[in-house]
């Protein structure tokens, strides 16, 4: 695959099957204030790796895990405790290599219940 291609990959639902959504299309995700509530991606091979998140969103905390089903902790290096300030209604890139070796996220939003747009590439 050609360098910034984007490539499909896995978003699922605690503690649902995932789904592979279609190569090069962003993927909605559920996140929320509520950890138990936000979907989680398999970012495993990712370059790099961009959210959209709704107009009521400004801060989105990163937490990963080894498993889909494992014990969720939040990257400090992607900010202070893990908060990223993100602009609402923009794309905003992350960086996966700071998320390393975790493969998969949960992005907690300061907001309830949303959707958010996720697209990555290789």
């Amino acid at each position: 695959m050609a360098a910034g291609t984007p490539k499909s990959f896995s978003t699922c639902t605690s503690p649902n099957t995932p789904s592979s959504p279609k190569k090069g299309v962003a993927t909605s995700i559920a996140v929320s204030s509520t950890l138990s509530e936000c979907d989680y991606l398999d970012i495993s091979g990712f370059r790099t790796l961009a959210v959209k998140p709704p107009a009521s969103v400004t801060q989105i905390t990163v937490y990963a895990s080894e498993t889909p089903t494992g014990t969720y902790v939040i990257v400090d290096s992607l900010g202070a405790s893990g908060v990223i300030t993100v602009v609402a209604s923009k794309w905003n890139v992350i960086d996966p290599a700071k998320i390393a070796p975790f493969s998969y996220v949960q992005l907690l939003s300061n907001q309830t219940v949303a959707n958010a747009s996720v697209l990555a590439s290789t």
